[in-house]
């Protein structure tokens, strides 16, 4: 029994040493459970609401722009006061992007942080909404921040009348030229593109709203009634360009903007009345046939 003793205690004292040995060649990255409670506002120009968030989809870039997490939350959470969601993060900087109201009909490049974007449908955007912020983590306490949502698109009121006076009239339908995606900065990006909503026609009359990215000082969106019928003597009725209109909503960028564009053809020509959300006038004009 004492021979057993003496050589079960080397033996156990020799494990215990290699095990020293293996813990010492081994690297171990702690990660930290970090509770992240977001609070999301917006002012839409008049008074603080959500009442147009749909859904929430958020984007987690680590401090090399790599994708961390993309997951949408649950929408009560984030209408309410709850934690929006809880993830694990090792220590380091985050970037958090947060999308509302995407749809199927758009397609999310979520690569890179420098190179994701949302491609934007043919017939014009998702009511976007949009919200970024950076932070450290250090260690595993509950993370809280408020997040204040930007508006990233333009509410555009078409009204065309008069068509029933032209050939191939339900043929006829309105466009306008701007930017194809909005990128993961909230920046209009890529090439210009022809945006073509679904209106309705009714007796002459071409009606209906549709959003696009909002406008910026760098780009003279064109927007005009076209023809695609393929018997009509033209494709484009009338065109004109949005003068300067990124430098009259600049103040009110990133809140609700709703610009009418009413177009009157008639036996003279085609008038062209573009309106800010005020009914201000910002631009007419009068085309002869």
């Amino acid at each position: 029994m004492k021979n057993t003793k003496r050589l079960f205690l080397p033996l156990l004292f020799g494990l215990f040493c290699v095990g020293c040995e293996v813990d010492d060649e081994v690297t171990v990255t702690v990660k930290h459970k970090a509770a992240v409670y977001l609070k999301y506002r917006y002012d839409n120009g008049e008074v603080s609401t959500l009442r147009d968030v749909r859904s929430m989809r958020l984007f987690i870039y680590d401090d090399a722009g790599r994708l961390y997490r993309d997951t949408l939350l649950p929408l009560h959470t984030v209408l309410g006061d709850g934690p929006a969601m809880q993830t694990y993060l090792t220590r380091g900087r985050y970037t958090f992007v947060s999308w509302a109201n995407i749809g199927d009909s758009t397609a999310v490049e979520e690569r890179h942080l420098d190179e994701a974007a949302l491609g934007l449908h043919p017939t014009g955007a998702d009511q976007l909404l949009y919200g970024r912020f950076e932070t450290a983590v250090v260690k595993g306490d509950s993370l809280r921040f408020d997040i204040d949502l930007f508006k990233s698109v333009f509410k555009i009121n078409v009204l065309v009348t008069g068509l029933e006076k032209v050939s191939h009239p339900e043929s006829h339908y309105f466009a306008i030229d701007n930017r194809e995606a909005l990128d993961f900065f909230n920046r209009p990006s890529g090439e210009m593109k022809r945006y073509r909503p679904e209106l309705t026609y009714d007796n002459g009359r071409l009606s209906g709203s549709f959003y696009t990215p909002y406008f910026t000082d760098r780009d003279d969106l064109v927007l005009g009634i076209y023809c695609d019928h393929p018997e009509s003597q033209y494709v484009r009725l009338c065109e004109t360009t949005i003068r300067d209109f990124a430098s009259i909503v600049e103040g009110a960028a990133g809140h609700d903007v709703e610009i009418d564009v009413r177009i009157a053809v008639d036996d003279a020509g085609v008038k062209i009345v573009v309106s800010d959300w005020r009914g201000v006038i910002v631009q007419e004009e009068h085309l002869g046939n």
